[in-house]
């Protein structure tokens, strides 16, 4: 990158991922109550669902994941976790992301997070400039914000 800033590894990424895990807990306890309600399963206060129930809920939820991570990176290059921390994901060049970008990004989250995210933090440990998949493809840096 020509700005100087330095491209950030895996524990600042970890921790804002754990940040983002509470944002992500919220959402499906959420969408899961909610689902349970129209399933006649349980509510708010506690739900266990099998079935199209469960498939609801999840699915419903993944795609709410996968918009969180996609739109707030690609409205400003953070989410919740990263703007805690003090990181931000930018392309390459150092210029602000779109929403295809960060789409693509996002989608390869999938790969990336195999083994408890082992799969993207191999790749960032090995990687010249701390990319992991979803960056690779993406043409896409975590820097210092």
């Amino acid at each position: 990158m020509s700005n100087g800033q330095l491209n950030v590894g895996v524990g600042k990424r970890l921790v804002a991922q754990i940040f983002d895990l509470i944002v992500i807990t919220v959402i499906f306890w959420f969408i899961g109550g909610l689902v349970a309600i129209i399933y006649g399963e349980g509510g708010f206060g506690g739900f266990q669902m099998t079935g199209t129930p469960a498939l609801t809920a999840n699915l419903t939820t993944l795609f709410l994941v996968f918009l969180y991570f996609t739109v707030l990176e690609a409205r400003d290059g953070q989410t919740l976790g990263k703007k805690i921390i003090g990181i931000r994901v930018v392309n390459d060049d150092g210029s602000p992301m779109n929403l295809e970008t960060s789409a693509v990004r996002n989608v390869l989250r999938i790969i990336d997070a195999l083994g408890f995210y082992l799969i993207g933090a191999i790749l960032i440990w090995t990687s010249s400039k701390k990319q992991r998949l979803g960056d690779m493809v993406a043409g896409t840096v975590v820097i210092e914000a």
